[in-house]
């Protein structure tokens, strides 16, 4: 398994945040996938298979255990900064709310393969549209501003919450034009702004 953090690039590359080395990468695994010499998959795809990729199943009790496994994390060995702190259990509350009703919808999962809908009116447009969302709302960077043990230079995470609470209503939203009866969605404010102190200079 070779796993990549992208966010390295903005410290380690100088020049356009790694852009080059990235694009470089892709376009070789692009090559090396129409070759058959690599075939990148995401972690479900080959548990679960994809026969129009030719990934072939890999189900989890045909896997052995590996235990202990340590933290892949940077950050004290742990995942303490994503979770265990009350707004980071509710926003994963809120994240897993949502996916279950987004997997209970029926709506199939896109092929990542596949080139994205380009008629914006199409019920494959909306379905491909609420999977997008759903996977920007999955980002683990948004539970790195909830709790105490992070913040924002302004010490506010409030567009944070606002910006990930939006990605799970627009999967909602785009669910439901594609045809879903998904249920209503009350994902109220996790976090709020916090008081600003008051800074010179002062005429």
């Amino acid at each position: 398994t070779v796993v990549l953090d992208g966010e390295n690039a903005w410290e380690q590359f100088k020049e356009h945040d790694g852009k080059p080395f990235f694009r470089a990468l892709y376009r070789k695994l692009s090559e090396a996938y129409d070759t058959g010499e690599i075939v990148t998959v995401a972690v479900s795809e080959y548990i679960d298979g994809n026969p129009g990729r030719g990934v072939t199943a890999h189900p989890i009790e045909a896997h052995r255990e590996i235990e202990p496994l340590w933290a892949g994390s940077w950050i004290d060995a742990s995942f303490s900064t994503w979770i265990g702190e009350s707004e980071e259990n509710q926003a994963w509350g809120y994240l897993l709310r949502a996916r279950n009703d987004l997997e209970r919808s029926g709506l199939p999962r896109p092929n990542p393969a596949a080139a994205a809908p380009t008629d914006k009116t199409s019920r494959a447009y909306y379905i491909y549209r609420a999977w997008e969302a759903m996977y920007a709302a999955e980002g683990s960077d948004w539970f790195w501003w909830y709790g105490s043990d992070q913040t924002s230079a302004a010490n506010d995470d409030s567009p944070f919450d606002r910006a990930f609470r939006a990605h799970l209503a627009g999967m909602y939203t785009f669910a439901n034009l594609a045809g879903a009866a998904m249920p209503g969605t009350d994902f109220a404010p996790i976090v709020q702004p916090e008081p600003q102190s008051i800074r010179g200079p002062f005429l």
